[in-house]
């Protein structure tokens, strides 16, 4: 074997329709059979396969832009960047990880500080009929929670309850902490967090996050801040979609939108892309989308 090609099947909820796509998981070659057009040829093969099976359309999530050509020679499609935002928890970390020179370390954790003084993590109201809870088990009313978020956005990955535990509680290789919202004993919202390395620094990052309301939004948020901010963490991270309220909410945090950034590419089977490019503003994508191999 000297070239391999995964893609997994998941459900995406596009507008009223749930839909089959095909998530890129892991591309690779032999180091003696690179550059003889491997990458081109298994993609092409790929593609047609699930173009004959059913596929509404394949998902990839690349970050690093050299990768791009070899994935548009096969017919791939760049859909939307999927930002990064952060909260700068750890200063001079995160100085002396963007530079190794003395003086602008000095500087930049200055900047930051100064950043942080003025643009200080927002906190909500306390509300006594809101409790978290962290569990290790998915629970099975989180469909009915689902449920009545779906309809919010106009392209959402489908949260399945088996989907959930395979995604969290079953993955061999990730360690996820999960976070439940209860307001008045009523399931209102979830987060799921994993501990990493992002731009080579111990980040908290926020893998995905769903909630009945804005206010639940900014109190989940909360609740990850209160966490682990005081930790030795040096970043809280979430990557998301192009959304409108989303963004405002995270804005109102104090989140920041970093350099990094993922790409949302697709191979169309359809029309389906051109869907999604016409609902850009309601989309909700988040790191559970590609946060898998």
């Amino acid at each position: 074997m000297v070239g391999h090609y995964a893609v997994l099947p998941v459900e995406y909820r596009l507008l009223d329709k749930i839909v089959i796509a095909g998530l890129v998981v892991d591309v690779m070659t032999h180091p003696d059979y690179q550059r003889q057009g491997m990458f081109v040829s298994l993609g092409t093969s790929s593609m047609n396969w699930i173009k004959n099976n059913g596929y509404a359309f394949s998902t990839g999530y690349p970050y690093k832009d050299n990768v791009m050509p070899g994935h548009k020679k096969v017919g791939w499609e760049e859909v939307f960047d999927l930002d990064v935002y952060v909260v700068p928890i750890n200063t001079k970390n995160i100085s002396i990880k963007y530079s190794k020179n003395k003086i602008k370390q000095k500087v930049i954790n200055i900047g930051l500080k100064v950043y942080k003084m003025f643009k200080r993590y927002k906190y909500s109201l306390g509300d006594k009929n809101i409790k978290m809870t962290k569990l290790e088990k998915i629970p099975e009313n989180i469909v009915s929670l689902i449920n009545k978020i779906n309809d919010n956005f106009s392209f959402i990955q489908n949260r399945t309850f088996e989907y959930l535990k395979w995604r969290y509680e079953k993955v061999p290789n990730r360690s996820y902490e999960i976070y439940f919202l209860y307001e008045e004993h009523e399931l209102s919202g979830y987060v799921v967090v994993r501990k990493m390395k992002i731009f080579d620094l111990a980040t908290v990052f926020i893998v995905d996050m769903l909630a009945i309301n804005e206010y639940h939004y900014e109190f989940l948020l909360d609740h990850v801040y209160r966490l682990y901010g005081g930790l030795n963490i040096d970043l809280i991270a979430f990557a998301m979609s192009p959304n409108v309220k989303i963004g405002s909410i995270l804005r109102r945090k104090r989140f920041h939108k970093s350099n990094f950034k993922f790409h949302l590419i697709s191979y169309d089977c359809g029309n389906y892309l051109q869907l999604i490019r016409e609902n850009i503003n309601t989309p909700y994508i988040t790191a559970h989308d590609f946060d898998v191999i």
